[in-house]
């Protein structure tokens, strides 16, 4: 067991010094970069055994923010302002993060803010999308919550989770695109139980700890 769990660290860190090689030519696709940190925030050993690794992404993805606080993902032969990029990568700084990112964070969450489709109460795949996206809207209440500005938009804040709850489907999954339905549904499920937990607040501070060989 043991052999097979450092294998698999040794494969997520191998995987993040990839995208690390294309973000340093900024060619790294966001939402790529935005979920492998997403996910690695997620174990608290991976974060422990990672820190170096990680701290290497947030900062490159700190760096690649626009300054109207969304992140641009290639879409075939142009490049978008993504939504669900953007809510990956900004819960990723916060889970991750410290406090040299409260200002990219805010103006992440802000530009999030204004893209919910207000007749529906939910946020599409990319801005100026007409579809609205479980993943993008998941994130983002996530996003909001872990903010400064959350007190702010209950209303916002309670039509997105009634938005997510009403799209459960039938068979009592939930449905994205490129994102299996039992992952999509485990995720939706963890947000809705953890969703009056999450503060603002860094959850994993040990990323920038000074590095020492254990």
């Amino acid at each position: 067991e043991a052999a097979r769990l450092t294998e698999a660290v040794e494969q997520c860190a191998t995987h993040m010094i990839s995208l690390g090689a294309d973000d340093a030519n900024a060619t790294g696709s966001i939402e790529d970069i935005g979920y492998a940190l997403w996910r690695s925030a997620r174990s608290p050993l991976l974060v422990g055994r990672l820190r170096r690794e990680i701290a290497v992404l947030t900062d490159r993805l700190a760096r690649r923010q626009d300054g109207q606080g969304f992140w641009m993902e290639r879409r075939k032969e142009d490049t978008v302002p993504g939504v669900r990029a953007t809510a990956l990568a900004t819960v990723a700084l916060q889970r991750l993060g410290d406090d040299r990112y409260h200002e990219a964070i805010k103006k992440a969450v802000d530009w999030l803010i204004d893209q919910i489709l207000h007749d529906i109460g939910a946020l599409p795949h990319d801005a100026g999308g007409a579809d609205p996206d479980i993943i993008a809207n998941t994130v983002t209440m996530e996003a909001i919550r872990r903010s400064d500005l959350a007190d702010n938009v209950p209303h916002v804040l309670a039509t997105g989770d009634a938005w997510l709850v009403a799209g459960q489907t039938v068979l009592g999954g939930w449905q994205a695109e490129s994102w299996s339905e039992d992952f999509v549904a485990g995720l939706v499920l963890e947000y809705l139980a953890r969703r009056n937990e999450m503060l603002p607040q860094v959850d994993y501070l040990t990323v920038h700890t000074p590095l020492t060989d254990e």
